[in-house]
C-alpha cells in the first residue's frame, strides 16, 4: 500500500476517535447534569427507617359491646383466664344453625350456615372480632373444634378454626392423633394470627411462658412404631426446627415392623425459656442427655 494511504488511513480513524470521546464526555456531563448526582456513590450508607419513622399501618381492633352480640347465636364458647381476668373464645352466628351427623360417632355438631364470627370477650366487658367467614356453602363452613392456652393462665392460646371440617367433610372425619393449630391468639395484645408450621401428629412440652415447645412425633400405632427426632417450634416466629440427630419413637415398648426393638424419647424439659434438655434411650437400653437452645 502506498505510504501516502497508509498516513491518510491513520490520520481518519485518530479524527474519528477524538471526536468520539469528546461526544461520549459532552453526553456524560448531560446525564450527570440531568440528574445531579454524582456517576460513583461517594457514601455507601444506606438508612432503613425505624419504628418511630414509620407509620403504623395495623388495623385497629374492631371492638363491640354486649348489646351488639344480641343478634349472634352462640355456636360455641370456651372461657379463658389470663391476667387475673375471665376472657373467652366464642364462636357466633349470624346465619343458620344447622346439625349434622358424624358418621362414625353419631354425635350431632352444630355448625353455621352464612355469617360466621370469632370473637374475643374481654375482661372489660367488650367484644373484639377477631375474624369474620361468610360462609355461602358447606365447604366453607368454619368450625371451631379445639381451644387451649400452651401454659395454664398463660397469653398464648392455640385453636383450630378451620373450614370443611369433620362432619361437614366425612372424609376429614378419618384423620386422627394430634392436630395440627390453625391459629394462635396473644392475649397480651390481641394479636390472632394464621399458623403454618405448627407440627402434626405430635406432642409438645411448652416452656414456662408457653412461646416455644420440643415436640415429639406420634410415632406408635397399634401395630408398629416409627422414629423421628425431636422437633423445636418457636409459636411467636410459626418456625419448626429440628432440634435432634437422634431419632425415637413416643413408648418405650417401641418396635418396628419386623418387631426389631427401637430407641425412644424419655424425657424432655425446658431448663430457661430457650434451653432445652431430653433423654434418649437407645435400641440398647443407653440412656443419653441432650441438650441444646432453640433461638
Amino acid at each position: 500500500m502506498h505510504p501516502l494511504l497508509k498516513f491518510a488511513i491513520a490520520l481518519v480513524c485518530t479524527v474519528f476517535i477524538g471526536l468520539s470521546g469528546y461526544w461520549i464526555f459532552e453526553i456524560v456531563q448531560n446525564i450527570r447534569s440531568i440528574n445531579e448526582e454524582p456517576l460513583i456513590a461517594t457514601s455507601t450508607n444506606i438508612t432503613i427507617p425505624t419504628s418511630e419513622d414509620t407509620e403504623d399501618v395495623s388495623e385497629p381492633a374492631i371492638l363491640e359491646s354486649a348489646e351488639q352480640q344480641a343478634v349472634y347465636t352462640i355456636v360455641k364458647r370456651v372461657a379463658l383466664t389470663h391476667g387475673g381476668g375471665s376472657m373467652a373464645i366464642l364462636h357466633q352466628c349470624g346465619g343458620e344453625l344447622v346439625v349434622i351427623r358424624h358418621p362414625q360417632t353419631g354425635i350431632n355438631t352444630q355448625v353455621c350456615r352464612g355469617l360466621n364470627r370469632l370473637v374475643l370477650e374481654r375482661t372489660d366487658g367488650k367484644f373484639h372480632v377477631l375474624d369474620t367467614v361468610d360462609a355461602s356453602i358447606d365447604a366453607d363452613i368454619p368450625q371451631l373444634t379445639y381451644v387451649t392456652q400452651t401454659v395454664q393462665n398463660g397469653a398464648m392460646v392455640i385453636m383450630i378454626f378451620e373450614r370443611n371440617g369433620c362432619p361437614i367433610n366425612k372424609q376429614a372425619c378419618d384423620i386422627t392423633g394430634y392436630r395440627a393449630m390453625t391459629h394462635v391468639l396473644d392475649l397480651q395484645n390481641e394479636t390472632f394470627r394464621r399458623l403454618s408450621a405448627y407440627p402434626a401428629r405430635s406432642i409438645p412440652v411448652w416452656n414456662s411462658n408457653g412461646t416455644k415447645a420440643v415436640f415429639m412425633a406420634q410415632t406408635c400405632a397399634k401395630t408398629r412404631c416409627d422414629v423421628a427426632p425431636l422437633i423445636g417450634y418457636d409459636l411467636e416466629q410459626d418456625v419448626a426446627t429440628r432440634l435432634t440427630q437422634e431419632e425415637g419413637a413416643n413408648e418405650d415398648y417401641a418396635r418396628d415392623v419386623t418387631g426389631i426393638k427401637l430407641g425412644y424419647w424419655k424425657s424432655r424439659q425446658w431448663t430457661s425459656l430457650s434451653e432445652w434438655t431430653a433423654v434418649f434411650v437407645d435400641a440398647n437400653g443407653l440412656a443419653k442427655t441432650l441438650t441444646g437452645r432453640l433461638q
